[in-house]
């Protein structure tokens, strides 16, 4: 490649010493990029010396910086997007720099400068660069959002929201039988989407609680997040003899997640609901207990008043108002 001299407002090959020291300037264009980019996830810095507007001598007029995610050849020079916000050239020799932002890390970059002189004479193209971003492997952020909900009886249904970060590989899901442990991990393989059903609950433990990690492709494994209490059905009493409330769940929960609290519903007659009492002893809500069998049937609070709208956060009780009972269990909304 040859760089092109400018005189007046004519052009002239040259290979002469200044021609020389301003094909160096141009070719120097990121090679310090790799050490500085890896600042931010989603930005990185061109560096190069700048070349004079006659060889190695004075200032030139203006840069043209192009980037594309793919290779830029001399034919597709013109479709690849024109950067902004580049620097005016500085005086021959100058170090310069250019900060790109908003790049995605799924994406592999070219990149390309031409310098203008005073004239509107333009340079051949530099070298061109591709950047490639380097690996990343940081366990991932701890799973939020974890929920889980009885799928039929049988089953728990556990979902959670997905980790942004395009290096997640997969997720773990742990299982324990107390709140404090200890935890048996259920898959052994991540699986790729954010929930999971477990149909193989243990016996006669009337609770479970979950917690799920995020994992990358280097094996990198996150912290846990945060605990959720689920309730086991299938092995609640099938024919109870008493009405009975059992512990909500999740609990606490927050925003326009349901909690679900399990009823044992006997075969003696009488009708029942559910009172949703705040900290002050007032009456929020109302909900009827369904009687159309007898076992355990669920009733579900969307955390909203009589009149449609969202509790505050804080710490309700939910009490059960049957035929000879009255029983309680705390339920906890968080914001």
């Amino acid at each position: 490649m040859t760089i092109e001299r400018f005189r007046g407002n004519g052009r002239t090959r040259a290979l002469g010493r200044h021609a020389w020291l301003a094909l160096l300037a141009i070719l120097l264009l990121l090679v310090v990029a790799p050490a500085i980019a890896r600042a931010q996830a989603d930005t990185l810095t061109l560096a190069w010396t700048a070349p004079g507007d006659d060889g190695s001598q004075g200032r030139a007029s203006s840069y043209e910086v192009r980037m594309s995610t793919s290779p830029i050849t001399l034919s597709n020079y013109g479709a690849a997007p024109v950067l902004a916000s580049v620097p005016a050239p500085a005086n021959a020799g100058t170090r310069q720099s250019l900060v790109v932002r908003g790049l995605s890390r799924s994406s592999e970059y070219w990149f390309v400068v031409r310098t203008r002189d005073d004239v509107g004479n333009w340079s051949d193209l530099s070298n061109i660069v591709r950047w490639t971003w380097p690996l990343d492997n940081a366990p991932p952020a701890a799973p939020t959002g974890l929920t889980a909900g009885s799928d039929g009886g049988k089953a728990i249904q556990l979902r959670w929201t997905a980790n942004s970060e395009p290096t997640v590989a997969g997720y773990v899901v742990y299982r324990a039988v107390s709140g404090e442990g200890p935890w048996e991990r259920l898959n052994i393989q991540p699986v790729a989407v954010p929930e999971y059903l477990d149909d193989r609950l243990p016996p006669d433990v009337p609770k479970v609680w979950y917690q799920v990690t995020a994992t990358n492709s280097a094996g990198g494994e996150s912290a846990r997040s945060a605990p959720v209490q689920a309730i086991v059905f299938s092995n609640l009493s099938r024919d109870p003899i008493a009405w009975r409330i059992r512990s909500a769940y999740p609990n606490p929960s927050r925003g326009h997640e349901f909690v679900h609290m399990p009823i044992e519903v006997p075969a003696s007659p009488g009708d029942a609901h559910l009172e949703i009492v705040d900290s002050g002893g007032q009456r929020v809500r109302r909900l009827d207990v369904a009687r159309s069998v007898v076992g355990v049937v669920e009733v579900d609070w969307d955390g909203r008043n009589e009149s449609g709208q969202l509790c505050a956060p804080g710490v309700y009780r939910a009490w059960l108002v049957a035929p000879g009972t009255r029983q309680a269990v705390a339920v906890a909304r968080v914001p």
